[in-house]
């Protein structure tokens, strides 16, 4: 949907967005869409969106501390959880979109 700047690290670019995001804490990425008379714009490039909605997933309630190892243990069995379906997702929908043969990787 838009194109994205990668900036590279050594860059007079790289350090400028090293010092805002020390100042602020984060940086703004620098990106475009569609251009309209040879401009870069932030409207999105027409490009098809796939949305899938799957099943809830069941939660239980933790009304300890989630920083406690017993809280971090509970959002990480969550988090298996939450990968698994998403996994299961998309291996029953790939096909659909022209990805036969992909391969599911989360990073």
């Amino acid at each position: 949907m838009y194109n994205m700047l990668k900036i590279e690290q050594g860059t007079a670019l790289y350090k400028v967005q090293r010092v805002y995001q020390s100042i602020f804490g984060f940086t703004i990425p620098i990106f475009w869409g569609r251009t309209i008379w040879g401009l870069p714009t932030v409207i999105p490039k027409k490009k098809p969106v796939h949305v899938v909605l799957g099943s809830p997933i069941q939660v239980e309630r933790f009304s300890g501390d989630l920083h406690s190892p017993e809280g971090k243990s509970a959002v990480d069995a969550l988090h298996m959880k939450y990968l698994k379906e998403l996994e299961a997702m998309f291996h029953k929908h790939k096909e659909k979109w022209a990805h036969p043969k992909g391969v599911f990787n989360i990073r």
